[in-house]
């Protein structure tokens, strides 16, 4: 791209590039990870942690629990910006596009999280709200500077809500396992013990 600019009354042209890949894959991963953070990974990761048994029943180990919750933070928007790269490799305004249409989608499910907990809005009603609500989402995304950066400040998010997790007090009891010390004590009696267990003994037969 070619800006016309002046300088001493002469014009002159002065050649403007395109952000790298590498740029754009950062700026849009970080606004991902944000969004699919509140709109995915909040609501399920609170959920699970009201919820231990979910983990205690299956039996997970504390590995398995940080796996999981690793996954549902980071997978997600890097499974839709391998997306974007792939198709940013040919043709990078369809990449933009696309990029919005995620940003779009993912602001339509977290407001279809807000819409589902209360009562103003529910069913056909619900989605149709959402989906406009996204699109609009989108559109200033697109054109306010200020929207990105609001999502550029907010890339801690995921973080702290993977922390908040972890150090909720049914999880931490599961994930931060503690071994208890055993004391050895040696006994020095050398009185002899009988122990007799009666596994389903009936007392009657003790009677008379």
């Amino acid at each position: 791209m070619l800006v016309l600019s002046r300088r001493n009354a002469l014009p002159f042209l002065i050649p403007t590039s395109e952000p790298s890949l590498l740029h754009i894959a950062l700026r849009n991963g970080a606004h991902l990870a944000v969004l699919s953070g509140f709109a995915l990974a909040q609501p399920l990761l609170d959920i699970l942690s009201h919820n231990p048994e979910f983990f205690a029943i299956r039996r997970s180990s504390s590995t398995q629990i940080v796996l999981f919750a690793l996954f549902v933070v980071f997978v997600p928007p890097a499974a839709l910006l391998l997306v974007e790269l792939a198709v940013a490799a040919a043709n990078r305004a369809t990449a933009r596009v696309l990029h919005l249409v995620f940003v779009a989608g993912l602001v339509a499910v977290l407001l279809l999280h807000a819409l589902t907990e209360g009562t103003l809005v529910s069913g056909a009603g619900a989605l149709i709200v959402a989906g406009a609500v996204g699109a609009l989402g989108a559109a200033l995304y697109a054109r306010a500077g200020a929207v990105r950066s609001f999502l550029t400040v907010l890339v801690p998010a995921p973080l702290i809500f993977l922390a908040l997790f972890f150090s909720s007090s049914g999880i931490s009891k599961l994930v931060f396992v503690s071994t208890p010390h055993v004391k050895v004590t040696h006994v020095r009696a050398r009185t002899p013990v009988v122990l007799i267990v009666f596994d389903e003994f009936a007392p009657v037969a003790l009677m008379d």
